[in-house]
């Protein structure tokens, strides 16, 4: 499958994206994770509300309705300037929700989001600006979750864990695939995340589909952008989180040629939250001992990790 850029579509202004996200986060004087979303939202002076399928309903305004019938796929979320109102889809995981609100957020304090949505709606952008405009919202939201290089402090240069994810995860309030993620675009280590889907084969097993994969610019740089074919198989060590007596996490190690032609000894972590699949990839340690603490996962002394070829854990 192709991988796609951490930082597709940022290059001109994730600077300004992280310099917006410190500014809102020091007025609403927060500091450690989770960030409180009530408090961005009256630093905005935002209101919010639930609903089911937000495109059908009759509440929202007429204008937004109509709006809404031109614009193909699911709408999740929608930022009314005017009202300084934000609906969010209720059926969505709470995570989502949480990010979704997040991303609506963004729209309003970029400022050069908000002078364009006053004379013109998000929906009546060009495609290709939209892309962009939806690229630097979730970027904004993932900053504003993970308090810009708060994760990165404790994680670049050291090699995320499968079995520290879910931690990891509790400490920012976030998804197990916004966090994997999230510390991917931050890493400086080439890493890459690739995230699957299970169904049933004809013979009752389960195989993974991949249904994208993420990586970063050392990763690219190094690897370039294929990796894995299109389905983890049944007999896959991969697949064995999802198959009945297999492990929560699978650790599996694999040579893979980089762009210079040489052999690069490579480990891949999969892990199973009930839905998805997310497949850890980075290049093995030359060294069998990593020392490291992540704040608040119980852990302040050094712990030596000896590694294994293909086991599971």
């Amino acid at each position: 499958m192709r991988l796609r850029s951490c930082g597709a579509l940022l290059e001109q202004t994730d600077d300004e994206i992280r310099a917006a996200v410190r500014r809102m986060l020091d007025a609403c004087d927060v500091y450690d994770p989770p960030t409180p979303l009530d408090r961005l939202l009256d630093y905005r002076g935002l209101t919010t509300e639930e609903r089911e399928a937000l495109d059908t309903n009759r509440f929202l305004p007429r204008a937004i309705r109509r709006a809404l019938h031109r614009i193909r796929g699911r709408v999740r979320g929608i930022l009314d300037l005017q009202a300084r109102h934000v609906y969010v889809d209720a059926t969505l995981h709470p995570h989502r929700r949480t990010f979704l609100y997040h991303h609506e957020v963004a729209h309003d304090v970029l400022e050069w989001h908000n002078a364009l949505f006053v004379i013109t709606p998000e929906w009546a952008l060009q495609p290709d600006v939209r892309r962009v405009f939806e690229a630097e919202a979730n970027r904004f939201a993932a900053l504003s979750l993970f308090q810009v290089d708060d994760l990165a402090r404790w994680q670049r240069g050291r090699r995320l864990e499968a079995k520290d994810l879910a931690a990891l995860a509790a400490r920012y309030g976030t998804s197990l695939n916004a966090t994997a993620r999230h510390y991917v675009a931050e890493q400086d280590l080439p890493a890459a995340l690739v995230v699957g889907s299970p169904e049933r084969t004809s013979a009752g097993r389960q195989q993974i589909r991949l249904c994208y994969g993420v990586a970063n610019g050392a990763y690219l740089r190094q690897f370039g952008d294929r990796l894995f074919d299109a389905v983890f198989p049944p007999t896959s060590a991969p697949a064995a989180v999802v198959n009945p007596g297999g492990a929560p996490i699978v650790e599996e190690e694999f040579d893979l040629t980089d762009l210079r032609r040489e052999r690069q000894r490579m480990v891949a972590e999969t892990i199973y939250n009930g839905y998805d699949t997310f497949t850890l990839v980075h290049v093995r340690e030359p060294v069998r001992r990593r020392f490291g603490w992540l704040p608040s996962l119980g852990r302040s002394a050094p712990a030596a990790q000896s590694l294994g070829s293909g086991r599971a854990t």
